[in-house]
């Protein structure tokens, strides 16, 4: 409820980072879409928050949405080349795909 409210205080200088933490609390809860849609929330505020791609990216594979998972981390990667847990998530991803199988 906290960090719901600090999404529309406009004295609150960083109102991504409260949807991200939102983000973090829907994953941690399991609700993969609430915390999608929170992590996409962040990212119109702040479209370079790379927390905000990585997270996003994690929440994908657990969706199975391949594509758009590897399509944020590819925008992720735009930003920081080499932001070392995007390129093994993207491996992990490239490497379930080609198996036919799914992430653990």
């Amino acid at each position: 409820e906290l960090w719901r409210s600090l999404t529309a205080d406009r004295h609150y200088l960083s109102p991504e980072v409260a949807w991200l933490n939102i983000g973090l609390l829907k994953l941690n809860q399991q609700d993969y879409r609430a915390a999608a849609q929170a992590f996409n929330q962040a990212l119109r505020i702040a479209n370079d928050y790379v927390d905000a791609y990585y997270y996003l990216a994690l929440v994908l594979t657990r969706l199975h949405e391949w594509q758009t998972a590897r399509q944020t981390l590819h925008n992720l990667l735009n930003i920081v080349p080499d932001h070392a847990a995007a390129q093994k998530l993207l491996s992990e991803i490239n490497v379930a795909n080609a198996r036919g199988s799914a992430l653990s």
